[in-house]
């Protein structure tokens, strides 16, 4: 997006897609984008997020909450961050190198995921959340 904005100051961005991955509303915030909305929805809904944007506005869903089985808070950023390269298959060291943080922090986060969400194994959250559809590994 970055490369986009460059071309030109009046450019604005909405990102669309048609999965509901819960990642992608924040990671598209953090891209710089100035709205999004799902393919899902209908035409008018788009044009009102279209509208809105070119009026300087931003447009973005609400964002949404993992319905965990168990757990006493939500994930933090850096838990979904650290989650979503879990379903991604990445080792510990793999996350740790992505994400510029120790291993020990990797394992650290992983921990609070699984006290936070009553699972007893990282694997089993991780595929829980791909099989559920709220992480989509590809992207």
């Amino acid at each position: 997006m970055e490369d986009i904005r460059k071309a030109g100051e009046g450019i604005k961005i909405i990102v669309m897609t048609a999965f509901d991955e819960i990642t992608y509303i924040p990671r598209a915030k953090a891209a710089g984008a100035n709205g999004f909305i799902y393919k899902s929805r209908s035409l008018n809904d788009f044009l009102e997020v279209a509208r809105a944007v070119m009026a300087g506005d931003s447009r973005f869903p609400e964002p949404k909450t993992i319905p965990l089985p168990q757990g006493e808070a939500p994930l933090t950023d850096r838990e979904m961050e650290v989650l979503r390269l879990m379903c991604k298959h990445m080792t510990t060291k793999e996350i740790a190198r992505e994400l510029f943080i120790s291993e020990n922090t990797v394992k650290y986060h992983k921990m609070n995921m699984l006290g936070k969400t009553g699972f007893s194994k990282a694997v089993d959250l991780a595929f829980y959340m791909i099989s559920n559809g709220w992480i989509n590994p590809l992207y």
